[in-house]
């Protein structure tokens, strides 16, 4: 058995759900004497993540050093993501400030994994950060990015972040889907900004994007806090005229 043999044995497992048995396979390379490569460590690294494995990720990421393997950034991304799938914002982090010292090259995935390590976890504030050294380091946003970045500010109502997202995906031609303004709609709410959050529900139709029950829900509550029963009555009709009262 070779390292091309163990990876394909490796990916085998991860696609079946049996992340156990692959890092057991990656485990026993040790035994058998089979060279690694930075190939078994991501495909590890990948069942880990499939598994919601976050720390037995770091665990085989953390022991390339040990195997004089350097990791890339399709490992380290793979690292990020195990992370990101368990919820561990701080360790995937920790793995993006390593990539940044190392000069390790650090595309819109590395970006994108990342941001939303932290938005999953509520870290709207990092999200932020995150964006910034994106726009710094001049790497490339796309619309992943930003709709993590702007799910990120719904957590917290940061509306007028959010709202200079949603116009940075229009100017860069990037088209936005009913999760992107959802999270629109609900930073203007939850911010206070009731005006706002009604403008961006009646523009959804303007934009063929569809609304939802999510999107009617945050535009009542935002007409409620403004007091415009009007608004509030003209919501209701829309919805009864959508397929979500079918």
């Amino acid at each position: 058995l070779d390292t091309i043999g163990i990876v394909a044995a490796i990916h085998a497992c991860e696609k079946g759900g049996e992340w156990e048995k692959a890092l057991q396979l990656f485990d026993d390379m040790a035994l058998i004497e089979v060279e690694y490569s930075i190939m078994v460590f991501t495909a590890a690294i990948n069942a880990c993540e499939a598994g919601s494995e976050w720390r037995k990720a770091m665990h085989v990421y953390s022991s390339m050093a040990d195997t004089m393997v350097e990791s890339n950034a399709i490992t380290s991304n793979a690292a990020i993501g195990a992370c990101k799938q368990g919820g561990a914002w701080e360790n995937a982090l920790q793995l993006f400030s390593m990539m940044l010292r190392s000069r390790v090259e650090m595309g819109t995935v590395t970006f994108n994994t990342a941001i939303s390590a932290c938005e999953n976890s509520g870290k709207w504030d990092k999200s932020l950060e995150l964006f910034s050294v994106m726009a710094q380091s001049k790497v490339e946003c796309d619309k992943i990015t930003l709709s993590a970045v702007i799910s990120a500010c719904e957590k917290h109502g940061e509306w007028q972040n959010a709202l200079q997202l949603l116009r940075a995906m229009e100017q860069s031609m990037l088209e936005s889907n009913t999760l992107t303004m959802n999270a629109a709609v609900s930073a203007c709410q939850k911010g206070g900004a009731w005006k706002e959050a009604l403008r961006l529900t009646f523009s959804m139709s303007k934009r063929k994007i569809e609304s939802d029950s999510i999107t009617f829900s945050a535009a009542l509550r935002a007409s409620e806090k403004g007091g415009d029963w009007e608004k509030a009555m003209l919501l209701l009709s829309l919805m009864a005229g959508s397929n979500l009262a079918r």
